[in-house]
Parts: C-alpha cells; structure tokens; sequence
C-alpha cells in the first residue's frame, strides 16, 4: 500500500499544499483588485481621446500601469509591517516606474506641477493600508481622485506646453468630474453588492448618492445655454440619463447575492457607455 501511494505521486492534499506555498512565495507582484482596472484606464483614455493622442500617451501608460503596479505592492508591504518577502516587488516596480517618470520628465518638465497632488494622495492611502483600513470608503475616494486627475495630466500631455487648450480644458474638466462622481458611485454600489450587503444604511447612501448626481445633472442640462463653451446640452442629458440608470440600479440590486463577473461585466458596459459619450462630446 506504502509502495502504491509512492507510485502515484502525491495525492490531492499535498498539491494543494505545493500550490499555497507557491502563492506565498511571492506576494505583491500580481494586484488582486480585478476591478481597479477600469478606474485605471478609463481616465487615460478620456484624456488620450480628448486630446486626440500623441506619442507621449504610449511611455505615460506604461508608467500609469507600473506605476499602479508599484503603488499595490507598496500598500501590502505596509500593510505587513515592511516584511522583508513583500519588498521584490516594491523595488522592482519602483526602479522601473521611476526611470519612466524620469524620463517623462524630462520630455515635458510642466507635467511636474501635478506631481505634489499625486504625492499626497499617495501620502493618504498608504497611511490607511498601514492602518490596515485600505477597505474604507474614504481610501477608495482618495485612489479615485488620483486615477481620476491623470486623466487631466494625459489631456495635458496631449498639447504643446504653452498651447491654447483652455475651451477645451473646460469640457474635459466637466468630463473629469463626471468620471469621479461615477467611480465614488461605483465603489458605494459594489459595498452594497458584497462587503456590506445587507445593510440598510449602505444602500440609502449609495441611491442617495446616485440620485443627487442624476439631479446635478439634470439641473446642469437646464441651464446648458448659459454654460461657456465646451459643455454642450446633448452629453449632458446622456450623462443624466445615465446616472438616472445607475440609480435604479443601485435601488433594486443592492442587497442581492450577485457573482462579482457579472457585476465586473455590467461596470465594463457603463464605463463603455461613458467613452461612448465622451467620443461624440465634440
């Protein structure tokens, strides 16, 4: 019998064994939140679309993502308490994000300015993963308001330093603060569907939430003649329209067991949605 078990190779038990210790030997490398990518992305390719592109997008996506990369192995390596086997990847993807942000500064030194708001917000959200509370919905804020800023920072790229962007400036402002106010909605909503399902609390704010921005846009589309130049009233409905979905939504969902792929999927088709709205804006 000892011969035969010998023969067979390890049964069931001890590969599940091999495969825990495989997924231990190097923690921090691969980011486990599946759903940051859009956050991640979306505002890139506003900023790209909206300034119709440039060569610069290329090497700033490749720093956006290393960079992200480098922030989420950063927030586990404090979260552990600086152990030595979360440090690989924090130095990796730091030396490799920092010699693209070097270079990128040196192609266009006035993207620097921006350099203290990312700092800061870096500053906050490490402060919470060291708190061990990089769950909380204000840490959620401050991430999203830096995905949300690079936006700005890629339109920016898009143009010459010194060029006259500033009608332009306004709408892609607007289409920022749009964004933001979507993933803020966003990350109320997906609490409701798995972390906080069930409580009643969470799901008022998250439908109040929504409903104020529907209302906020509504009442924009209103008075669209006397808003300057680009922002125009037919986005704007859209945009209302939107959020007036994303309030029911968040109404008859919230609360109901719910695979996270299918909602992961009806966030891809939003987002798609908003790049949609963004691409006629005009």
């Amino acid at each position: 019998m000892t011969a035969s078990r010998g023969a067979t190779g390890p049964g069931p038990g001890a590969a599940r064994q091999v495969r825990s210790r495989r997924s231990r030997r190097g923690p921090g490398w691969m980011p486990s939140q599946h759903g940051a990518w859009a956050m991640l992305l979306v505002p890139f390719l506003v900023g790209a679309i909206r300034s119709n592109g440039a060569w610069i997008h290329l090497p700033m996506l490749a720093f956006w993502i290393v960079g992200y990369f480098a922030f989420n192995a950063a927030a586990l390596w404090v979260k552990s308490g600086f152990k030595a086997r979360y440090r690989p990847p924090v130095l990796t993807y730091g030396a490799v994000a920092g010699a693209l942000g070097v270079g990128l500064a040196l192609w266009r030194p006035d993207l620097l300015w921006w350099a203290p708001v990312f700092g800061v917000c870096l500053a906050v959200s490490l402060l919470f993963s060291w708190r061990r509370r990089e769950r909380a919905l204000t840490n959620d804020v401050v991430t999203i308001f830096a995905a949300c800023v690079f936006g700005l920072v890629t339109y920016q790229a898009g143009y010459e330093p010194g060029g006259t962007i500033l009608a332009g400036w306004r709408a892609m402002v607007t289409i920022t603060v749009v964004l933001f106010a979507y993933f803020v909605g966003t990350a109320l909503y997906v609490k409701t569907m798995i972390r906080e399902r069930g409580r009643a609390g969470w799901k008022v704010a998250s439908v109040a939430y929504h409903g104020a921005v529907t209302l906020a846009l509504t009442a924009l589309v209103t008075v669209a003649s006397a808003l300057p130049p680009g922002m125009h009233r037919r986005p704007l409905a859209v945009l209302a329209a939107i959020f007036a979905l994303l309030t029911a939504r968040a109404w008859a969902l919230a609360g109901r067991s719910i695979r996270p792929l299918y909602i992961g999927l009806g966030e891809i088709a939003v987002c798609a949605a908003l790049l949609a709205v963004v691409w006629v804006w005009g």
